[in-house]
């Protein structure tokens, strides 16, 4: 039907969605602009359910040995309060702050924990395209969709590149070029600005943190354990009504006493404007989806599970367009419950 399954982007989404695909025998070709190692700027703590879903996809847990568990300090959170009133057995609190009493904070850097899902997808022979820059995607006379691009050849020359694909998935992060091409840019109201510093360790066994340090905010910054280093960061959801708010650098001065890189990321939306097939063929999956926690600002395990969601609708729809329908129906039935119980939780957050 037009060529194989193209999986644009290699984080967790795609390599999630890739690894299902081809260990059910689907011809699969994996895109990134980049090259691995790559830095991923993000606060790199990985929620647990991102584990069972990799297995799930066929990923062995080669990332168990590397990560870096700690125990958690929060405080200020609705989030982390209602965990501690249903486990009481499982917090204590201090002056600081709730502090689990068992390591639940895991964290490992992007550029090593993507990196390690790439590795594994190889040794499964399957074709992983570094450095293959997308910059058109357009239905071809087949009904499928033709993705063309630029990537350097071993003389450091760019060349052009051309795929023929009968499902294409989008997994190219919060500035998705698939998504821009077929629907436009995110809306302003839907953004959130965060900062990442790096750090030198804390010493001592030290918890990571996760901190609202403004009373009515959403607002929250954190530092999490990594071991030569400490992910430092904040998060704020950004809505027009804060254009004159502090910019992001500012406030990592602020609070850490130094610069730090900043990035704009769009969060979950309203069940309106919630998208996960823009046309028969063509799946956004985790970031490029904006399947990211508007309150905690998390999006790892989203992706991940999008990208399996979007796998099984591929493997298991008799057409491309049965399939599309699937993926986002499912997609918002997953979803939208979830947006709708985190605008309650953010209502609290801010009273």
């Amino acid at each position: 039907m037009g060529g194989p399954v193209v999986v644009v982007g290699a984080g967790p989404a795609g390599a999630t969605a890739a690894m299902r695909l081809h260990r059910a025998g689907l011809p699969v070709v994996l895109l990134d602009r980049a090259h691995f190692p790559r830095d991923k700027i993000c606060g790199d703590l990985l929620p647990p359910r991102t584990f069972p879903l990799l297995r799930q996809a066929g990923f062995q847990p080669s990332w168990d040995p590397q990560l870096q568990r700690s125990a958690l300090l929060a405080r200020g959170s609705v989030v982390f309060d209602r965990l501690a009133r249903q486990r009481p057995q499982a917090w204590r609190s201090t002056e600081s702050g709730r502090l689990s009493l068992t390591p639940i904070a895991e964290a490992l850097p992007r550029r090593l924990f993507d990196a390690l899902l790439v590795d594994q997808l190889r040794q499964h022979d399957l074709p992983v395209r570094e450095g293959w820059q997308l910059t058109q995607l357009r239905p071809d006379t087949g009904g499928g969709w033709c993705l063309s691009g630029r990537r350097p050849d071993p003389s450091g020359a760019c060349r052009g590149w051309e795929l023929q694909a009968s499902w294409v998935l989008a997994a190219d992060g919060a500035g998705s070029r698939v998504r821009q091409q077929m629907l436009g840019s995110h809306h302003r109201d839907d953004l959130a600005v965060g900062v990442r510093v790096m750090a030198e360790p804390a010493k001592g066994s030290q918890p990571s943190e996760l901190i609202y340090p403004q009373p009515h905010s959403l607002l929250y910054r954190w530092s999490f354990q990594l071991g030569e280093q400490r992910n430092l960061g904040l998060f704020r959801p950004l809505a027009t009504a804060d254009a004159a708010a502090p910019p992001a650098a500012h406030l990592a001065r602020q609070w850490f006493g130094r610069s730090g890189v900043a990035w704009a990321c769009p969060l979950l939306p309203p069940p309106e404007r919630l998208v996960g097939s823009p046309a028969p063929g063509v799946l956004l999956l985790g970031d490029a989806a904006s399947l990211i926690d508007p309150l905690l600002g998390h999006g790892i395990d989203h992706a991940a599970e999008s990208g399996l969601l979007a796998a099984n609708c591929v493997l298991h729809s008799a057409s491309v367009a049965e399939g599309s329908l699937a993926y986002d129906s499912q997609l918002k039935a997953l979803f939208v419950p979830r947006w709708q119980q985190l605008q309650a939780l953010i209502r609290r957050q801010l009273s």
